[in-house]
C-alpha cells in the first residue's frame, strides 16, 4: 500500500507551476511568511479533499473485494482522461500577441497608396482615386479641398479596438504579482487542487485492509509528497537563502521556455501509468 500510494504522490506532486509561484514567492521582499502562508492554503485543500475522498470511498463500499472491477475501472478512466488532457494541452496554440503601435497601422496604410492633401489636390490624372475621401478632394469634382482620412475597413477596426485592450496576465502572472498572504492562501489552494493521480492514491490507501494507524500514516505520507513542491523550496530557503533564491530564479526562466512541453510529459506520464493499473487489476 505505501509504496504504492507514495509512488502516485510523487507522479502528482511533479506540477511545475507550482514550483515556479514558490521560487517566485521566495524571491519577494516578505518571502519566508508569503511562502508559508502558501504551503498552508495547499495542505488544507489537500487535506480536505483527501479526507473527502477516503471517506466516500469507504462509504458507498468501494474498498470491498466484490467492487474490485469499478475501483480499477475507476482508475482507468482517470487515466484515459489524463491522457486526453495531454493531448489537449500540447495541442493549444500560444495566444498571439496584438501590434500595439502605430508603426504597423502606418506601413499597412503605406501599402495601399499615400493619402495626403497634396495628392489629393494632384487629382485622378497623375495617381488615380485611391479611396473615396481622395475622390472627394478633388474641386472639379465639386468636392471639398481638404483631404478626408482613408476609410478603414471592418477588419482594420477589429484590429485596431483588439490592440486598445491590454493583454491579460496569465495565472501565474496574477497570483504572484504583489504577494500578500491572502493571494497566497488562495494561490496554495488553486495549484494543489485535488488531481487525478492525488485521487488515485487516495484511492490505494482507501481499498487496501489497513489498521487505522497505517490508513493515518499513509495519508500523511501522501499529503506530505503532494507538497513537495511547496515546502522543498521553503527549506531550502531557509537553509541556504541566497542560493536558493538563484537557483529558482534560473529555474523559473528555463520553466517559462519548457512549461508547456514538462507539463504535458508529467500529464501524460500520469494517464500512462493509471491506465496501466487499471488494465493490470481488471485484467
Amino acid at each position: 500500500m505505501f509504496e504504492q500510494a507514495a509512488g502516485l504522490a510523487l507522479v502528482g506532486a511533479f506540477y511545475p507551476p507550482a514550483l515556479l509561484i514558490a521560487g517566485l514567492y521566495l524571491a519577494s521582499t516578505r518571502s519566508g511568511r508569503i511562502t508559508v502562508v502558501y504551503v498552508i492554503g495547499g495542505l488544507v485543500i489537500v487535506t480536505i479533499v483527501g479526507t473527502a475522498a477516503l471517506l466516500a470511498i469507504r462509504v458507498t463500499g468501494l474498498s470491498l473485494p466484490t467492487h474490485q472491477h469499478t475501483r480499477y475501472g475507476l482508475r482507468l478512466a482517470l487515466g484515459v482522461v489524463a491522457i486526453a488532457a495531454a493531448v489537449l494541452i500540447y495541442r493549444r496554440k500560444p495566444k498571439k500577441r496584438d501590434p500595439v503601435t502605430a508603426g504597423s497601422a502606418a506601413a499597412g496604410s503605406a501599402r495601399a497608396g499615400p493619402v495626403t492633401a497634396g495628392s489629393a489636390r494632384a487629382g485622378s490624372a497623375a495617381a488615380g482615386p485611391v479611396t473615396a475621401g481622395s475622390a472627394a478632394a478633388d474641386p472639379a469634382r465639386g468636392g471639398s479641398a481638404r483631404a478626408g482620412p482613408p476609410a478603414a475597413g471592418p477588419a482594420k477596426v477589429k484590429k485596431a479596438k483588439k490592440a486598445k485592450k491590454a493583454k491579460k496576465p496569465s495565472l501565474i502572472d496574477r497570483l504572484s504579482a504583489e504577494p500578500r498572504p491572502m493571494k497566497a492562501f488562495l494561490a496554495g489552494i488553486v495549484m494543489f487542487g485535488p488531481s487525478l493521480t492525488f485521487l488515485a492514491a487516495v484511492q490505494v490507501v482507501a481499498t487496501a485492509k489497513a489498521s487505522l494507524a497505517a490508513t493515518l500514516g499513509a495519508m500523511a505520507m501522501i499529503i506530505v509528497l503532494t507538497l513537495a513542491f511547496a515546502w522543498l523550496p521553503l527549506v531550502a530557503y531557509l537553509i541556504a537563502p541566497d542560493l536558493t533564491v538563484r537557483k529558482l530564479k534560473a529555474g523559473e526562466a528555463w520553466l517559462r521556455r519548457h512549461g508547456k512541453v514538462v507539463l504535458v510529459a508529467a500529464v501524460g506520464l500520469i494517464g500512462v501509468l493509471l491506465v496501466i493499473q487499471g488494465i493490470v487489476g481488471l485484467v
